[in-house]
């Protein structure tokens, strides 16, 4: 698979099919309120716009990809690992003052930074006297091993599943659609259709409450991928 294609992958997987969940519910909700005469006047008003411009609707649906995206990057992510991923499972596993990895497992990765790109990492000591800057320097070298292996298969698989439960995740600020169609069946008599869409909300409030979890789970998947790939490639070199 080429990078193009990797690319577009983690695009339809990673972003559009968790939008496209989400926002389901409210689009319902849209379709029942709104009468079909309605739908029809507002398809007949616009068909001139559609017709002059057919990316239209391409740009209406990436606009919801990038507003769920963006929340979820600033209003799940950065909540589970801080502002800017300083606390992502790749800068952990560098650290010494953090168990995910054992030391034996850090020396040999700082190791392999050091041959690589000639940066050394703070060691021990230096961690413990100031261990935001160490923090820093970790996460800035994370920047480059992605570089450098993140596109791999294994690697990029793991990315794509990280990426798709945290935009899950942040498809919560749909919500009021859900919880607005569970409302709208029940008023209307419509118990099974009530309860479906109360059962949906419910799950996506779990995942958004749950988020920490999960979000550990498959970023530390992510994470354990990109240097397992990254110390296999130095090996081969």
């Amino acid at each position: 698979m080429g990078y193009k294609n990797k690319l577009d992958s983690y695009e339809i997987v990673a972003r559009y099919i968790p939008a496209t969940i989400s926002v389901m519910p409210l689009s319902h909700l849209l379709i029942v309120v709104l009468s079909k005469d309605v739908l029809l006047n507002i398809a007949g008003s616009v068909s001139w716009m559609l017709i002059a411009n057919l990316s239209i609707a391409s740009v209406f649906g990436i606009t919801i990809v990038k507003l769920q995206t963006g929340f979820a990057k600033f209003a799940v992510e950065e909540k589970v690992f801080g502002k800017g991923g300083e606390d992502f499972p790749t800068t952990k596993m560098l650290l010494y003052s953090e168990g995910l990895y054992s030391k034996a497992k850090k020396d040999e990765l700082r190791a392999i930074i050091k041959g690589r790109y000639g940066i050394e990492l703070p060691n021990r000591e230096n961690e413990k006297n100031d261990p935001q800057e160490a923090k820093l320097e970790c996460r800035e070298i994370v920047s480059r091993i992605r570089r450098t292996v993140a596109n791999a298969g294994m690697v990029m698989g793991y990315n794509i599943r990280y990426g798709f439960f945290r935009n899950l995740i942040g498809g919560v600020m749909w919500v009021f659609g859900t919880v607005g169609s569970a409302l709208y069946h029940w008023v209307n008599g419509d118990v099974k259709m009530a309860i479906f869409f109360a059962l949906w909300a419910a799950v996506t409030i779990w995942l958004f409450l749950a988020k920490k979890y999960i979000l550990e789970k498959v970023a530390f998947a992510y994470a354990d991928a990109l240097y397992t790939e990254f110390i296999s490639g130095s090996k081969e070199e």
